[in-house]
């Protein structure tokens, strides 16, 4: 049941009507969005995937819940209440990149995004063990290392003849082999896709997944880079070698001529060094289309660049508003940084010390060598 609004007719977010996501521990979602799971629904619990969409009292409750109530209102899609104050949401994406034109009463399921499993090399100092199995094996949770079986895979393929957006997630999609399949069945049964989202961590893209990408259109794809910050600051922050990331996402164009983006996770750690992180990747990176630093990290808080004193805050964004699109065919997405304000609450800020300290011994570097700046904190 969802509760707690108050009945308006208006339908705000494209989702309702469009969306279906499934999590790395098979949870079934309206979007990456719906941090209360309000369909509080697992795949297997699901016999099909476009009979839950269409015809589930489940979704058909949320749906028409969406439809009677603002979005300052409802509680499980609190995560896009920042779209209010001028910050990028998942939910603008729905409404003007991938549905501008949504009819609220048309039910019809085009995007559906899919995490196969959490498996990942990596272990970004704020992700979980959810969505990394490195971070798995380092909390001793084992059990939270999560797959899609043949009978998942079945659900997944009933769906892909309809849709238009087709999202992979992760974990690191190109780390599991099931996103090899989704990706070959959608080639032999769909020629109509507008878009086909991939993000990534760019350590590792196998032969096998170039080969099958290669055989789309190259316009249909939005692939995503998830990089932060440069050298040593890049092996802290992941856990990985940047070399071997660079190396990658270079040689991935080379061999594809697929475009691609790179979203630069902004946190307390590469707030510093955002604008020499732009030209950098700006320079250096072969097939660059984008550079995206909308992906603000406010959860957990004590990652935030909101921990930083307000004047300095504004000091770095400053700079990077001043930052010209000099380089051909690259765009910079900046949306929200221009917002982002001081929140140094003395719980958080003894967090972000714990947590600081607890990866620098995981790591064995000291992060505020590389970043002195952190001193402020």
């Amino acid at each position: 049941m969802v509760r707690g609004f108050n009945v308006r007719m208006t339908s705000f977010c494209p989702a309702f009507q469009k969306s279906l996501v499934i999590e790395p521990n098979k949870t079934v979602s309206v979007c990456c969005s719906d941090i209360t799971r309000m369909l509080d629904t697992k795949l297997n619990d699901v016999d099909s995937l476009k009979d839950f969409f269409y015809n589930s009292e489940k979704y058909k409750e949320v749906r028409h819940a969406s439809e009677t109530v603002a979005l300052k209102d409802f509680a499980p899609c609190v995560a896009c209440h920042r779209s209010e104050n001028g910050f990028w949401s998942e939910m603008d994406t729905f409404k003007t990149w991938r549905f501008p034109n949504n009819d609220p009463s048309e039910v019809s399921l085009k995007y559906f995004e899919v995490t196969t499993s959490n498996i990942c090399k990596q272990s970004c100092v704020m992700c979980s063990p959810l969505y990394s199995s490195t971070h798995a094996k380092l909390a001793g949770k084992l059990g939270s290392i999560s797959f899609m079986n043949d009978e998942d895979l079945k659900k997944v393929f009933e769906i892909l003849p309809d849709i238009t957006h087709l999202n992979l997630k992760g974990g690191e999609p190109f780390a599991d082999q099931n996103n090899l399949k989704i990706l070959n069945e959608l080639y032999r049964v769909n020629n109509k896709m507008i878009e086909i989202t991939i993000i990534s961590n760019g350590n590792d893209i196998s032969d096998k997944f170039k080969k099958c990408l290669s055989q789309f259109d190259p316009n249909v794809f939005d692939i995503s880079f998830s990089l932060d910050g440069l050298g040593k600051l890049y092996e802290w922050q992941r856990g990985s070698p940047f070399d071997k990331s660079y190396d990658t996402i270079n040689t991935f164009y080379e061999e594809t001529r697929i475009p691609y983006s790179i979203q630069n996770t902004v946190t307390v750690y590469t707030w510093p060094t955002l604008l020499e992180t732009y030209k950098e990747y700006c320079e250096s990176f072969l097939g660059l289309r984008r550079v995206n630093s909308s992906n603000i990290v406010w959860d957990p808080s004590c990652m935030s660049p909101g921990l930083y004193p307000q004047n300095y805050i504004d000091e770095v964004v400053e700079k990077i508003m001043e930052f010209d699109d000099k380089y051909e065919g690259v765009y910079h997405v900046k949306s929200g940084l221009d917002k982002i304000k001081t929140e140094r609450k003395p719980k958080v800020l003894k967090a972000y010390h714990n947590k600081t300290n607890k990866w620098n011994k995981i790591r064995k570097i000291k992060i505020e060598d590389v970043v002195p700046e952190l001193s402020m904190i």
